[in-house]
């Protein structure tokens, strides 16, 4: 187990270097509301109420930094009492992600705290509207430029928006969303610098005047 997760430190490393030399950029697709099916409306739907459940338990819990990533099931209170709820839906990256987000919310807390300014805790959520997508090709990935599959969902997704991303950037993590009523991803792609489309410059620039004879009246000459 320790040379696994030396090889996996190391290839993060050498990730993070490589990243540091080429471009960030987050494109958000929406997903394709008519072609989701009945169990996937369902299976999304749960997504975001486990997302909540996790997250007020964490806000609740009294050291969130020794939360186990590994949990499947969390007390959500119901009128007076606490009842145990599974997480069927949350895979352990979106589980893992979730609570370290919280963590690293607190965290940020407690810098701006100590530089002298008055914050307060972190608060319950009725709803989630993120659910964190840490790792392509496991969490998510994308398939035949129109579809996306998401880790727990059986139906590929059909989704609009993919054409945005250029064709040689390598997509990283990225995160779903609800708004809405619909859904969305944002993903998080780094582009080679070097095959950066050169941006392109005017030859010259025209004046627009508008009028009453004619609406528009172009520098150049032309009426419209």
């Amino acid at each position: 187990m320790s040379i696994k997760n030396e090889r996996i430190k190391v290839t993060l490393k050498d990730t993070k270097e490589r990243r540091k030399q080429m471009e960030c950029r987050v494109y958000t697709v929406k997903l394709d509301h008519s072609h989701l099916n009945q169990n996937s409306l369902k299976i999304l739907k749960r997504l975001f109420l486990e997302a909540k459940w996790l997250y007020n338990y964490c806000v609740g819990h009294p050291d969130v930094f020794s939360i186990d990533d590994k949990i499947k099931a969390v007390p959500v209170k119901v009128k007076d009492q606490f009842e145990l709820r599974q997480l069927r839906q949350l895979s352990s990256h979106m589980r893992q992600s979730i609570i370290t987000r919280t963590q690293q919310n607190i965290r940020g807390l407690a810098r701006v705290k100590a530089k002298g300014h008055k914050v307060g805790r972190l608060k319950f959520k009725s709803y989630v509207k993120s659910i964190p997508l840490k790792q392509y090709g496991n969490t998510y990935k994308l398939i035949n430029g129109n579809y996306l599959q998401l880790q727990r969902l059986p139906q590929q997704l059909r989704v609009n928006g993919l054409e945005q991303l250029p064709s040689n950037c390598e997509c990283a993590n990225a995160t779903l969303l609800h708004q809405h009523g619909d859904y969305y991803v944002a993903i998080t792609t780094y582009t080679s610098r070097e095959h950066k489309p050169a941006m392109v410059v005017p030859a010259k620039s025209i004046g627009i005047d508008f009028g009453v004879k004619n609406q528009l009246s172009l520098s150049n000459g032309v009426h419209i």
